[in-house]
């Protein structure tokens, strides 16, 4: 087995860790959001459900990818693959919090969502950079950034939110 694999098994098991706090909904787990929240007693079961079953199927995704690579003999860069992990963590991130305020019909986290946004392409553009990955790739990581922010911008400007 490649390490392409190896990588997918360990995001697997990661990710199959991470989905513990949907079985265990009013354990504080890895949210540090969590001491700024509001309504701390409501917060803490929902986010914690959500966020372990999309964690749970990122981590059934991610084995099911490594059953595929390992039948195709597919070997992927380093760089890409520490790229799909953080894009996951961040999309997982994102349907946390977007179905927080939809629960909640909060308007006042609007800014938590922008960071949310922001930190983790900032941090996913680093990488590309500090791996030295192909320039395309950097550009294509800058254009989906602004894209997600625009999109956001656009929904909330749609939405008559205030910043």
């Amino acid at each position: 087995m490649n390490e392409t694999v190896w990588f997918f098994i360990a995001i697997s098991i990661v990710s199959l860790f991470g989905s513990l706090s949907r079985f265990t909904p009013n354990t504080f787990w890895n949210d540090t959001s969590y001491f700024f929240r509001k309504n701390k007693e409501e917060y803490l079961p929902f986010t914690n459900k959500l966020r372990g079953k999309c964690l749970l199927f990122f981590g059934v995704f991610n084995l099911v990818l490594s059953a595929f690579i390992y039948l195709l003999k597919i070997s992927i860069s380093l760089p890409i693959l520490a790229a799909f992990f953080i894009i996951g963590l961040i999309a997982i991130e994102l349907i946390v919090e977007i179905s927080w305020n939809k629960k909640e019909k909060n308007n006042s986290n609007v800014t938590n969502l922008f960071l949310k946004q922001i930190i983790p392409f900032t941090i996913i553009i680093y990488t590309a950079i500090v791996f030295k990955a192909p320039e395309w790739l950097i550009i294509s990581f800058m254009i989906i950034s602004l894209l997600t922010l625009g999109a956001t911008a656009l929904f909330l400007i749609k939405k008559k939110i205030k910043f």
